[in-house]
């Protein structure tokens, strides 16, 4: 019986030690974010600044809150968003999604954003010849 409630304890106090060892992903990050959209013409059709308060938060995370803040109704068809405003994506000029100034080499859902940094997303609508010449 002894025996029994010394590993009962001795099993609570390592519990209790390790209980504290969470994976620092599931702590929850505060992570500044700029989202802007730009239309053909290059007018900003959406601008929005703020912080996300999120565990392992992703550029979509921010995009979906800037839109959410805005009010601007946007598209996304098979994981790519392909509208904004009212404006949809055609086979020649589409949306582009541009992460801190670059166009994005991943798509907006694998993207995570960066603690401690200011993070830019955005989307400019343009000509998919022309943009992808430029890099």
């Amino acid at each position: 019986m002894k025996k029994t409630i010394s590993l009962c304890l001795l099993l609570v106090v390592i519990l209790s030690v390790f209980s504290g060892c969470a994976d620092t992903n599931d702590k929850a990050l505060e992570v500044p974010y700029i989202v802007s959209i730009v239309d053909a013409e290059g007018t900003e059709i959406l601008y929005d600044a703020g912080t996300l308060v999120k565990n392992s938060p992703k550029a979509s995370d921010a995009l979906q809150e800037a839109c959410r803040n805005q009010k601007l109704v946007y598209t996304n068809s098979n994981g790519l968003y392909d509208g904004f405003g009212g404006i949809k994506s055609t086979t020649e000029n589409g949306w582009l999604f541009y992460f801190n100034g670059d166009l994005a080499s991943q798509g907006i859902e694998d993207v995570l954003l960066l603690e401690n940094q200011q993070n830019v997303i955005e989307f400019r609508y343009e000509n998919y010849s022309e943009a992808f010449t430029l890099q």
